[in-house]
């Protein structure tokens, strides 16, 4: 690997370390209610002074405060968003706020990374043709992440909104470590790979029930969905709950917005995708794959086992906030374990039943022919 390479394998190590730290953070935002304490985006608000003829002039910035008098004036523009606050002690919104301040900190530092990344790549012509394409769609997707980031606080984190900006965060990710992979274990030449091969299509389908799976727990978090019903397998007394339908509501707003419907569709649905992806795993069984293929399918095993055993301890415990955080961060790694497995069965080598018993027959031809010699 030449050195060139090699910085951008680094800076793509980097970035998606970052990511997790920065979905791990974010997580935290969301269970703790940090979100609310910024209620203005990029800039907000960190003093207000009341002009001699009664207008307000507000001085904005991206910086905290750093007088006990300016924290103040923060936890009360907070109050004036979230009057259930009120009351709150300096000290405990504090708290709140650096969290958030933090995960925006988090996400301008994947920003400058990600532009690094981009020099670092196109100053290359190695890596300019190995993943410039997908450095471009990576910056999209980023600022895309970086607007609905917006939209999320304009519209008090509506439960939409945080769902969408959830799943863009675990597509860039996705994006980056395509990208890393591509640098790391490089794929083979068109003419050398599997023609015929159908195991990268169940891949790519196991891959969007995820994604679609992940859209339904942004959904739970935000909604606090997860709250309203702590029993399993039921759902309280009933398998099927009365209250999926709530009178005067659409269709997509029945599943966007009626807690009882979103939980419902996202434990069940669960399940739904638990069986797709052992049903792959045992599909891919049957053919011989590469050896970074076959790690990633014990992995992908494992991990979507643990973390449908955590999908039903988080709601048995009442949404534990820790628990609920691993959730969210194993739903990350089997989201990416699946996209292991999509790069490897298309790039390189799957060797299909058919092929596997033609080399069986030719092996046990020539062994038969051995043995005819030697008698």
């Amino acid at each position: 690997m030449s050195s060139s390479l090699k910085t951008v394998r680094n800076t793509l190590v980097v970035i998606l370390v970052i990511c997790f730290g920065m979905v791990t953070l974010g997580g935290w935002v969301r269970l703790s209610g940090s979100g609310f304490s910024i209620p203005q985006w990029p800039r907000f608000t960190v003093s207000e002074t009341v002009n001699a003829d009664g207008t307000v002039t507000e001085k904005k910035s991206f910086i905290p405060p750093s007088t006990e008098e300016g924290w103040e004036g923060l936890r009360d523009i907070f109050v004036h968003h979230e009057p259930t606050q009120e009351g709150i002690a300096v000290s405990e919104f504090k708290k709140l706020f650096w969290v958030e301040w933090s995960h925006r900190g988090l996400a301008t530092l994947i920003g400058l990374a990600y532009l690094l990344l981009m020099f670092f790549t196109f100053r290359s012509r190695e890596a300019r043709e190995s993943i410039g394409k997908l450095c471009i769609a990576g910056i999209l997707l980023l600022a895309s992440q970086v607007m609905i980031g917006g939209f999320v606080i304009f519209l008090g984190v509506a439960a939409t909104a945080v769902a969408f900006h959830l799943v863009a965060a675990f597509l860039f990710i996705s994006v980056v470590l395509w990208m890393l992979m591509k640098v790391v274990h490089e794929p083979l030449p068109v003419e050398q790979r599997t023609r015929g091969n159908s195991i990268v299509k169940w891949a790519v389908v196991v891959y969007v029930l995820i994604g679609i799976q992940i859209f339904s727990g942004g959904l739970m978090a935000a909604s606090k969905a997860g709250y309203s019903i702590n029993t399993w397998p039921r759902m309280g007394d009933d398998w099927i709950p009365p209250q999926l339908q709530i009178k005067g509501y659409s269709f997509v707003k029945n599943f966007t917005e009626n807690v009882i419907m979103i939980q419902f569709w996202h434990r069940w649905y669960a399940i739904v995708v638990a069986a797709a992806i052992l049903f792959f795993v045992a599909r891919c069984m049957t053919v011989r794959v590469s050896k970074a293929a076959r790690w990633a399918l014990r992995a992908l095993f494992g991990t979507v086992i643990l973390q449908v055993v955590l999908g039903i301890i988080t709601l048995l415990t009442g949404v534990h906030p820790h628990i609920a955080l691993t959730h969210q961060m194993v739903g990350l790694f089997v989201m990416l374990i699946s996209l292991v497995t999509i790069y490897e069965t298309k790039n390189h080598e799957v060797v299909m039943e058919m092929q596997i018993a033609e080399e069986q027959e030719r092996a046990a031809a020539h062994s038969g022919k051995a043995t005819g010699h030697a008698a």
